[in-house]
């Protein structure tokens, strides 16, 4: 992604994130680094940090900021090699943010930028029960969207924010279709200064 470093995907489930960081991937060759993907790999894998992310999980319990960190080091550490990266689905809290900053600047990435897809709760409720019936998928239940989204909003805006400061963050509104939303993220991209990669990556 040249001078984009990397890129930030937020917004609250339901919103198209992995779909669009799909997208980026196809389309600038960069690598998608989500941590849930990561921690699955890892844990099949029999890694040690696998092992150890595991121990968390099987007592239901948060795999702690430090151990997602190390987790994820490994796959952004090859991304100069593949025109940067897009993650999504981290950082969740502004301590996260703040643990991802460090890390990226120990790696020598960045500057990194953020775009929020913005969805109105509504839709967002919509998309999640479509996808439950499509999928068959229990764990979108009205009660677990409504804690999803509470949780989004006390701690994952936050670290939106934290970006917001720095004048790294954008938003786009998320609610049209697929291709409409990826053209407005392509246009944000370019709004934040990095035209020129974005046009290197399509010719790939």
């Amino acid at each position: 992604m040249g001078r984009l470093g990397g890129l930030i995907l937020f917004g609250p489930p339901g919103s198209g994130k992995g779909t669009q960081a799909q997208l980026l991937v196809e389309r600038l060759g960069c690598i998608h680094v989500a941590p849930g993907d990561i921690l699955r790999a890892e844990r099949a894998a029999g890694s040690p940090l696998g092992q150890s992310a595991a121990a968390f999980l099987d007592r239901g319990a948060l795999v702690p900021d430090g151990l997602m960190i190390d987790l994820i080091a490994g796959r952004l550490a090859a991304a100069p090699d593949h025109g940067g990266f897009v993650l999504d689905g981290f950082p969740r809290t502004l301590a996260q943010a703040e643990a991802l900053d460090r890390l990226l600047h120990r790696l020598g990435l960045g500057p990194v930028r953020a775009v929020l897809l913005d969805v109105p709760e509504p839709r967002l409720r919509d998309r999640l029960r479509e996808r439950a019936l499509a999928q068959g998928r229990d764990d979108d239940t009205p009660e677990t969207i409504t804690a999803r989204i509470a949780v989004y909003v006390a701690e994952t805006l936050p670290a939106l924010a934290h970006y917001e400061t720095l004048g790294a963050a954008s938003r786009i509104d998320g609610t049209g279709p697929i291709e409409a939303v990826h053209q407005a993220l392509m246009a944000a991209l370019a709004a934040g200064g990095v035209a020129a990669a974005v046009d290197r990556g399509a010719e790939r």
